[in-house]
């Protein structure tokens, strides 16, 4: 997705059902084949629908996907585990060494 390019994936539970669900991505059923060879056949076929998709991938990854959202939420998880950045459990696995 962050290439741009359409992707077809195997169905599973979680965010690649709602990526399916949303039509960003093509699914098919884990080891059908024949299913594979139609979502691959159809985009092929259908250079529009591809190009929609890709589009609608990388706007996916853009906005919710990207280091400024994993970013928040390592810092949202930190400060609700240790309060905040100075909390001495959080301290005492940096190091203190200032030539490194």
């Amino acid at each position: 997705m962050a290439c741009q390019r359409p992707v077809i994936i195997t169905r599973s539970s979680g965010i690649i059902a709602n990526l399916i669900d949303a039509g960003i991505v093509t699914g098919v059923n884990p080891g059908d084949i024949v299913g594979l060879k139609q979502a691959i056949a159809k985009l092929l076929n259908e250079p529009q629908k591809a190009f929609e998709q890709a589009q609608q991938g990388y706007e996916v990854v853009l906005n919710q996907f990207n280091h400024h959202k994993y970013t928040q939420a390592l810092v949202t998880k930190l400060t609700s585990t240790f309060g905040n950045i100075n909390h001495p459990k959080l301290l005492s696995h940096t190091r203190t060494n200032p030539y490194v």
